[in-house]
C-alpha cells in the first residue's frame, strides 16, 4: 500500500500537515498563474483535509487578489448550483405533469370502459325485450 507524505504525517500526528508559502507577493508579480494553481490546489486539499496551506505576503494587493479569486470561484459555484436547482425543478414539474397525465388517462379509460359496459347492457336489455 502506497501512502502519500500527507497521509503518513496525518497518521503520525493526528492532524494534516501545514505548508507555508512565504513571500507570495513575489510570485504574483512574476507568474500569477502559478499562484492561482497553488491556491486552487490548496483549497482542494483543505476541503479533503489532506493538508493546510498558509500564504504569506507583505503586500495587501496580493491578499485582495486572492480573496477576489475565492469570491469569483464562489460566485461560479452559486451560478452552477442555481442552474442545477432550476434543472431539478424542471424535472420535478415534468414528473408531476406526467403523473397527472397518467391519472387523467386512467380515469378516461375507466370512464370509457364504464360507458362501453353500460352500452352493452342496454343492448342486452333491448335484445331480451324483443
Amino acid at each position: 500500500m502506497h501512502l502519500s507524505g500527507s497521509k503518513v504525517y496525518k497518521k503520525k500526528h493526528s492532524k494534516p500537515p501545514v505548508t507555508v508559502y512565504d513571500n507570495v507577493n513575489r510570485l504574483v508579480h512574476k507568474n500569477p498563474e502559478i499562484l492561482n494553481i497553488l491556491q486552487d490546489d490548496s483549497k482542494d486539499n483543505a476541503d479533503d483535509r489532506k493538508h493546510i496551506a498558509v500564504f504569506v505576503s507583505s503586500e495587501r494587493n496580493v491578499t485582495r487578489r486572492m480573496v477576489y479569486l475565492i469570491e469569483e470561484q464562489n460566485e461560479e459555484l452559486r451560478s452552477q448550483n442555481k442552474k442545477i436547482t432550476e434543472l431539478i425543478e424542471e424535472a420535478n414539474y415534468k414528473i408531476r405533469f406526467m403523473k397527472m397525465k397518467q391519472v387523467i388517462e386512467e380515469e378516461y379509460d375507466s370512464e370509457e370502459t364504464t360507458s362501453t359496459i353500460q352500452e352493452e347492457r342496454t343492448e342486452e336489455v333491448s335484445i331480451n325485450r324483443r
